[in-house]
């Protein structure tokens, strides 16, 4: 017997949750459906696939944690006081949702650090696609979760 992989079992099962415990109904066009996730394409595939005008917003510690990862090719994992300053000045314009300000700052250290370009170029692009999913302002403007740590804790609490 083929085991089917979790990811592709999930989404019926989540759409199945919300449709029949009544937090999503397809025929209302007005309701307000906010996803938050991480980077990986099956999540947001899936999303597209179930609740295709839901609002998606990428997990904003772990797009925070990609700055971290940038900052440490950057300057050296023991370079902490840097890497940390680095962030500091970084992290504002990722939750101002300046995208376009925060891979400028990363193709920044590309043209310099020729040994790691090519991670450095994934970790733009990473931010570049998620774009619209990283727009922390506006976001929180709305009411809306911006990070999963509430969550998290939550189901920690509850199902633990």
């Amino acid at each position: 017997m083929a085991l089917i992989p979790t990811h592709i079992q999930f989404g019926p099962k989540l759409f199945a949750l919300a449709t029949h415990s009544g937090i999503y109904q397809e025929a209302i066009d007005t309701q307000e459906v906010v996803f938050i996730g991480d980077g990986a394409a099956w999540i947001w595939n899936l999303y597209d696939e179930y609740f295709p005008n839901a609002v998606e917003i990428v997990d904003s510690m772990h797009a925070k944690s990609h700055l971290y990862d940038v900052a440490k090719l950057a300057f050296g994992e023991t370079e902490i006081e840097t890497i940390g300053s680095w962030v500091s000045v970084v992290e504002p314009l990722l939750f101002d949702g300046d995208i376009t300000a925060v891979v400028a700052r990363i193709r920044g250290f590309a043209a310099q650090q020729s040994e790691v370009l090519d991670i450095l170029e994934r970790e733009a692009r990473y931010f570049e696609k998620h774009a619209k999913r990283m727009q922390y302002k506006a976001f929180r403007e709305k009411g809306y979760q911006i990070g999963s740590g509430v969550i998290e804790s939550a189901c920690k609490h509850v199902v633990g």
